[in-house]
């Protein structure tokens, strides 16, 4: 299933990013009790949308430099050992902080049902939509 440009087949990469949108936000969502360091909610999603432009380069067009890998490609994986080298900064300054004040209880949290069915309706609902349009 595809979507045709210029009497091209090509991918729905939209729909493709938009859905490992929705997925992160719900990661980022159910996340968000279970935070150990101010950051780390931020760091996060910086990585999560960094892996989801990785995957999802793989099906546009982009000129390629090495194999199938892009810049995009090149500039994702930059971004992404960025923001791991910065939240493992933001994690050792906690611990050293919290280590000479006291420690700081993390509250666990189950997955949230509700969230995922509004995720769920709003992926089903963005497909829907970008489809309609499409066909036009």
């Amino acid at each position: 299933m595809g979507i045709e440009i210029g009497g091209q087949l090509l991918h729905p990469a939209q729909i493709y990013e938009a859905i490992l949108n929705y997925i992160l936000f719900l990661i980022l969502w159910n996340k968000r009790k279970n935070t150990e360091y101010d950051g780390q909610i931020f760091f996060t999603y910086i990585i999560g949308f960094s892996i989801n432009r990785f995957i999802v380069e793989f099906f546009r067009t982009n000129p390629m430099i090495l194999g199938p890998i892009s810049i995009a490609h090149l500039f994702s994986l930059g971004i992404i050992l960025i923001a791991v080298v910065a939240m493992m900064i933001l994690k050792k300054k906690y611990h050293n902080l919290q280590s000479s004040v006291g420690s700081n209880a993390i509250v666990n949290r189950q997955l949230d049902w509700g969230s995922f069915a509004i995720i769920l309706g709003a992926i089903i609902i963005s497909v829907a939509f970008y489809y309609f349009i499409h066909s036009f």
